[in-house]
């Protein structure tokens, strides 16, 4: 071999060495992004549990990340779970009852006594899951928001349940069953929308969580708390299209998943202590709480559960109702 060949040899060699390796990080490098949208603003408070999952995935540097796309100002709130649904974006963190026609059993996760990780053991999240893939095409992740209960409030005072029959309260869904069972009018519309609708008099008060009176200064407008908090558990989750979920990788739904379940436990203890600074706002706000008896107080929350339960079975049966109590901690 001469001496020219001998060095296109060794040249070439080397180029090899040098580009296999940036070939395979090449390759190895692509990352999967999760289009994501939420139902409430992503400066919203409330959002944070949410934001700590985006944050601690995308700080791994994996081969998944999210992609945050915005919130109702991208894919309106009550139309987010059928983005999910076709596929015009990967994932939505969104209240299970703003798709309780297509999935009326998600629609029970606001009633669960348990706690998140309590529901994965007792297996109630897997069913849910399941029920979730064959009705909504989509893989349910977990709850992403918890311990941040409900209140109704407004302008007027009320002595008992039965002062609110007639208001026109804001609703989103939700709360239909015991609006129904006190007589109150619900008006759906966007929380962005209901501070006016409140100071011109179209609504009479909300039904909310307690963040949203802060993140929307509704205690500006409102001056009571009427109910006691209740549905603490809350509903919020997060949803990823099965087509997407199941494209990807085994190390990529691990990391989405681990992730998950390791912030499950941090989250709750964040929300509650945010509820407590909550309330203590809404009444440094100037908002007057419950003035009901403890009597009207204990049938109220009696009473929502017991209503929501009856709804709901009216559409899966009894004995799909006692299925989910069971693992529900009931």
């Amino acid at each position: 071999m001469n001496n020219k060949k001998l060095v296109f040899y060794i040249c070439l060699a080397f180029f090899l060495v040098l580009l296999v390796p940036n070939g395979f990080a090449l390759a190895g490098s692509k990352v999967v992004k999760l289009k994501t949208v939420s139902f409430l603003p992503g400066d919203h408070p409330l959002v944070d549990g949410f934001h700590m999952w985006e944050k601690k995935v995308n700080a791994a540097n994996g081969p998944v990340s999210v992609q945050y796309l915005g919130g109702p100002e991208v894919i309106p709130m009550f139309e987010q779970h059928e983005a999910v649904r076709s596929g015009t974006v990967d994932a939505a963190w969104i209240p299970c009852a703003y798709y309780r026609n297509v999935l009326p059993e998600a629609f029970t996760m606001i009633l669960s006594r348990l706690d998140p990780w309590e529901e994965r053991e007792s297996g109630y999240l897997a069913y849910m899951n399941k029920l979730h893939n064959e009705k909504l095409n989509a893989y349910l992740l977990g709850r992403q928001l918890m311990y941040n209960p409900f209140i109704f409030a407004g302008k007027e005072p009320s002595k008992s349940p039965a002062d609110l029959k007639g208001r026109k309260l804001r609703a989103g869904s939700l709360y239909d069953t015991i609006y129904d069972t006190l007589g109150i009018i619900g008006v759906t519309m966007k929380h962005g929308d209901a501070y006016a609708a409140l100071e011109k008099g179209v609504l009479d008060g909300v039904g909310c969580s307690t963040g949203d009176v802060r993140k929307f200064h509704w205690n500006e407008v409102m001056n009571y708390v009427y109910t006691p908090p209740f549905w603490a558990t809350n509903n919020v989750v997060l949803l990823i299209n099965l087509k997407k979920w199941n494209s990807l990788s085994k190390e990529q739904k691990d990391l989405l998943e681990q992730t998950q379940i390791s912030l499950e436990r941090p989250m709750y203890e964040y929300y509650k202590k945010k509820d407590k600074e909550y309330i203590q706002g809404l009444i440094e706000g100037g908002l007057k709480m419950t003035q009901w008896s403890e009597a009207d107080q204990k049938w109220f929350l009696e009473m929502a559960d017991r209503v929501q339960w009856e709804n709901v079975e009216k559409t899966i049966g009894k004995e799909e109702g006692a299925k989910l109590r069971k693992m529900m901690g009931y």
